[in-house]
Order: C-alpha cells, then structure tokens, then sequence
C-alpha cells in the first residue's frame, strides 16, 4: 500500500511538473507559474494521477490488444497513440482538466512518463532495480 501511495505522488508531482511546462495543458487551480499552484490544482492533479492509473489498468490492455497489427507494424511507436488516447479519455473524464487536442495529449503522456521514471529512480521506486538488488543481496550472503 505504501508502494502505491509513493507512486501516485510521483505521478502528481510529474503531472504538476507538465501541466507547469506545456502551454496546451491545464488543469483547475494549476497555473502555468510556480505562484499559481493551489491546493486545488494538487487535488485535481491527484485525481488525474489515480484516474490515469485506473485507465491503465483496465482500458488501455484492451487499446493494445485490439492495435496490435498497428503496433507491430510501427514497431511500437503506436504505443504512443494508445497513451494519448488514454490521456483524452481522462480529459474527457475529468472537467478540472482541459487538453487543447490529441497532439497536446501525446506530447503529455510522454512526458509524465519522463518524469515519473526519472522521480521512480531517484526515489528509488524501480522495481527492476530493487529484485536485482535483492538478489545479489541474497547470493552475497549465501557466499560469504
């Protein structure tokens, strides 16, 4: 659970960090300067941070599965279309935020992942990294 908390902050702080950097991307109470951040442009940026994680878990499996001829074909980078799209139907969702098109929201979603892997890491969140790091711990003790 706490797993979970730690990672929808993450994913608030870089929906913060792009809603503050791209000009087609707003969100209530979420101004484009660090001085208009208010107490309710985080709630709603939170709100966003958990709606996207509910969407990617359930709608965007059926996206890749139903695109996959396409993904194949593009050699992935339809991929990127499906988080757009992802990232509409959020918008479409939630009224506090506003997407000015699909552009916009590609654009978006690459970057919320940017940011999210790059606070994972530094927060050391990255699952891959913590099993590898368990695993020499666990063969390391077993040598010595």
């Amino acid at each position: 659970m706490k797993k979970l908390i730690s990672k929808l902050l993450i994913s608030t702080t870089a929906i913060i960090i792009a809603v503050w950097i791209l000009p087609g991307v707003t969100i209530y109470g979420l101004g484009h300067t660090i001085n208009t951040i208010t107490l309710s442009g985080i709630k709603y940026a939170f709100y966003l941070a958990l709606l996207l994680s509910i969407l990617n878990v359930t709608v965007k499996p059926v996206l890749k599965l139903l695109s996959l001829p396409f993904t194949i074909v593009t050699f992935g980078l339809f991929l990127l279309v499906i988080n757009a799209i992802v990232v509409l139907i959020a918008d479409w969702f939630m009224d506090s935020v506003n997407i000015d098109g699909f552009l916009w929201a590609m654009i978006f979603s690459v970057l919320i992942t940017i940011v999210n892997w790059f606070l994972a890491k530094f927060f050391g969140l990255n699952e891959k990294e913590n099993k590898k790091t368990k695993l020499l711990d666990q063969y390391g003790n077993e040598i010595h």
